[in-house]
């Protein structure tokens, strides 16, 4: 970390004590997922496939990829699985 940094931290830091510490809003696109789906994936990055019996060490991208879509999908699902089923009145 360059000294220039360390002594921009340090001011922030003493101008606004720990409020001077959090991220700054930032210009540009706004994030484009949920923050649960972003909490979604981090999870999976920090996990060790092994303990979901996935025979990995770790997790590449296409397959985090792949596994995050999964998990989505099951979680779009359950709400329509536990739905009350649709029946069709049928005309006389």
């Amino acid at each position: 970390m360059s000294r220039t940094t360390v002594r921009r931290w340090l001011s922030r830091f003493a101008a606004r004590r720990c409020d001077g510490l959090q991220d700054r809003p930032r210009s540009g696109r706004p994030l484009a997922i949920q923050p649960s789906t972003r909490a979604l994936v981090v999870a999976l990055a920090c996990e060790r496939p092994a303990d979901r019996h996935v025979p990995l060490s770790r997790y590449s991208l296409s397959e985090l990829t792949l596994e995050a879509a999964h998990r989505l999908e099951q979680r779009m699902r359950e709400p329509l699985l536990q739905s009350e089923p649709v029946t069709l009145a049928t005309a006389a």
